[in-house]
C-alpha cells in the first residue's frame, strides 16, 4: 500500500521550494510599453542604417547588431534594478540627487568635460563617453519621488514644501543650460512639475511655477538661433 503521508510531505516540500522570479514587481503595462518602444527603436535603427552601414563596414546590419547588443544589456540592467527594494531608492534619493548635481558641475570643469559640437555634456572614459544628464534626470526624479512620499502633506499644505524641491530642479536645470543642454533641462523641469502636480500640490503654486518655467524656456529658445531653428523645424521641416 503506497505511503500517502510520505508522498504528501514530499509534495509539500517541493511546493515550498523557492522559485526564481524573473520579473519581480514589474508593472506589466509599463513593461509592455518598454518592449514596444525597444522594438520600434530597433526597426527604425535598422531601416535608417542599412545603406550607410553597408557602405562603411560592408555589413548592412552592423548598427542593428550594436543596437541589439545594447538592448540585451539594458534588459539585464532592468532586471537587476528591479531586484533592488524600493526602500533603497527612497532612503538614498537625497544622496543620488546630490551626486547627480556634483556630476553636472564636474562636467563643466575645463579639461574634464568632453565637448562635442560646442556642448560639454559628456565625461570621456577613454573606451566610452558618458552623458551625465541622462543619469542625472533619473536620479533627480528618484529624489523627487521619495520627497513626495516623505513630505507629501507638507507639499500640499505649505509653500516651502513646494519651493524646496523646485529649487533643486531649477539649480540642476541651470547646470544643464550651461552645458548647454536645453532639451534635457526642459524635460527635467516638466517631468518634475508633472510629479508634484500628481503629488497634490496647490494648483496656484503649480500654475505660478509652470508659467515662470515656460516663460524662461521661451526666452532661452528665442535668444539662441540654434534652439529656435530646432523648434521651427517641427513647423517647417
Amino acid at each position: 500500500m503506497p505511503n500517502l503521508a510520505g508522498q504528501a510531505v514530499r509534495a509539500d516540500s517541493i511546493a515550498a521550494q523557492p522559485t526564481i522570479n524573473f520579473a519581480p514587481n514589474i508593472d506589466r503595462w509599463i513593461l509592455m510599453l518598454y518592449l514596444i518602444l525597444i522594438v520600434i527603436g530597433l526597426v527604425m535603427v535598422t531601416s535608417a542604417s542599412i545603406a550607410i552601414a553597408d557602405q562603411q563596414t560592408q555589413d548592412p546590419f552592423y548598427y542593428a547588431k550594436r543596437q541589439f547588443l545594447r538592448i540585451l544589456l539594458s534588459l539585464m540592467l532592468v532586471w537587476l534594478v528591479c531586484k533592488i527594494p524600493l526602500e533603497f531608492w527612497k532612503n538614498y534619493g537625497m544622496a543620488l540627487m546630490l551626486s547627480s548635481i556634483v556630476l553636472l558641475g564636474v562636467v563643466l570643469i575645463p579639461g574634464v568635460g568632453h565637448t562635442v559640437n560646442g556642448s560639454t555634456r559628456w565625461l570621456n572614459f577613454g573606451v566610452f563617453t558618458f552623458q551625465i544628464s541622462e543619469i542625472s534626470k533619473l536620479f533627480l526624479v528618484i529624489y523627487l519621488g521619495g520627497y513626495l512620499v516623505r513630505r507629501g502633506e507638507e507639499l500640499q499644505n505649505n509653500t516651502m514644501g513646494f519651493i524646496k524641491p523646485m529649487l533643486v530642479l531649477a539649480f540642476a536645470s541651470g547646470l544643464l543650460i550651461l552645458e548647454p543642454d536645453f532639451g534635457a533641462a526642459a524635460v527635467l523641469l516638466l517631468t518634475g512639475l508633472g510629479l508634484v502636480f500628481l503629488g497634490g500640490v496647490r494648483f496656484w503654486h503649480f500654475l505660478v511655477f509652470l508659467t515662470g518655467t515656460l516663460a524662461i524656456m521661451i526666452l532661452l529658445a528665442v535668444s539662441s538661433p540654434y534652439r529656435l531653428a530646432r523648434i521651427t523645424s517641427f513647423v517647417d521641416p
